[in-house]
């Protein structure tokens, strides 16, 4: 019963625009602000995490040994995942370093293009309770996702019920892709614990296409379980619930943190993480993130990719005198190839002045 109430009242909300007065708004904005900054709040964390992901196939169990200190750029992340050999990424800041176990792969880069998302990507272990699962594994971030959600493009309201503790942040705006007109995101957060949110769900809203086969419409949306058929007449659409999710939050060193987020999907598709927090905004130890803390065997090449020209650093157990020769013909032939460039344009510029001075002296 109080699902179809959910639906009614969201029907009823996306057939009638945001309309909130000033002190309504800036009460939603002053909310929002506060569950965004309990979430930059943090800086450092280390923690162990499990990932298990149900479907019809079967589960799937991730490991993750994660340390990160935002303050100094630096990151380390240690996956283990069913079927998968083991993956082990750092970031000191400075540079970046992929090994994966039994392969020679290391990589030293601040950007780029990976070779594996999966294998590259540093999640922002902050934005539980903040993005979806899928927003995740797309690399959003807190700081991302409030200012995507910020923006003029989104309106947001704010609703208050019976426990004053709990209010409800809703955010609704256009979205981009073919079929879908709206999305919906409904985030329950609990004042008390520190903006914490205790439930968040997304919805889409879908055009339906006023066609019939076999007595059901059809819908826009790939997967989607058609309904009977009804006269649903031109432009018409529904609401559908992309997904919903739960949390769990305990405290720790003054701050609010995950330990436990439950995610429901597609039907009969969940996630679930949990989370040990071994620290937080603690400073940890810099060798954490260095690249010798990947234990690399010999023969991977570091690539320093800090530089627009990528070279490799070095060989683990490699002639690195020989590496070192190397990078500096390749930076010399570099600087000789910008030198030219300077000098040709140069001459343009002396060329066109001198034509015009000779213009204007006849």
């Amino acid at each position: 019963m109080s699902l179809v109430f959910c639906f009614l009242c969201l029907n009823r909300m996306l057939s009638e625009p945001i309309s909130s007065n000033a002190a309504q708004l800036a009460d939603a904005d002053a909310v929002a602000k506060a569950y965004f900054a309990s979430r930059t709040s943090i800086w450092a964390g280390d923690l162990r995490v499990t990932c298990r992901e149900s479907g019809s196939s079967g589960d799937e169990v991730t490991s993750y040994a994660v340390a990160f200190n935002l303050s100094e750029g630096c990151h380390f992340v240690e996956v283990s995942a069913t079927g998968h050999p083991v993956l082990r990424i750092s970031d000191d800041g400075k540079h970046r370093c992929l090994f994966v176990e039994g392969q020679s792969i290391a990589d030293v880069q601040r950007s780029g293009s990976p070779a594996s998302s999966r294998e590259q990507a540093f999640f922002d272990w902050r934005a539980v309770g903040v993005v979806n699962i899928g927003e995740w594994n797309h690399n959003q971030t807190v700081e991302s996702t409030s200012q995507f959600l910020t923006s003029t493009s989104v309106a947001l309201a704010l609703e208050r019920g019976d426990k004053a503790n709990l209010v409800k942040l809703v955010w609704r705006g256009a979205s981009e892709t073919p079929g879908i007109k709206e999305w919906v995101r409904e985030v329950t957060l609990d004042i008390d614990q520190n903006y914490s949110p205790v439930t968040m769900t997304d919805f889409v809203v879908e055009e339906v296409r006023n066609d019939v086969e076999g007595g059901l419409n059809v819908s826009s949306r790939a997967g989607d379980v058609p309904e009977k058929n009804r006269d649903i007449g031109a432009g018409a659409t529904k609401v559908i619930v992309d997904s919903t999710s739960s949390f769990e939050w305990r405290e720790l060193n003054g701050e609010t943190v995950p330990t436990r987020w439950h995610c429901e999907r597609s039907p009969g598709k969940t996630t679930d993480y949990e989370f040990e927090w071994l620290s937080v905004n603690h400073v940890l130890d810099k060798d954490r993130f260095s690249k010798e803390a990947l234990g690399m065997p010999a023969g991977v090449r570091v690539i320093n990719q800090l530089t627009d020209q990528p070279f490799i650093e070095e060989v683990v157990g490699g002639d690195n005198a020989a590496i070192a020769g190397a990078n500096i013909g390749t930076r010399w032939r570099v600087f000789t190839v910008i030198g030219f460039n300077v000098v040709l344009l140069a001459l343009f510029v002396l060329i066109a002045f001198v034509l015009r001075w000779r213009r204007k002296s006849k």
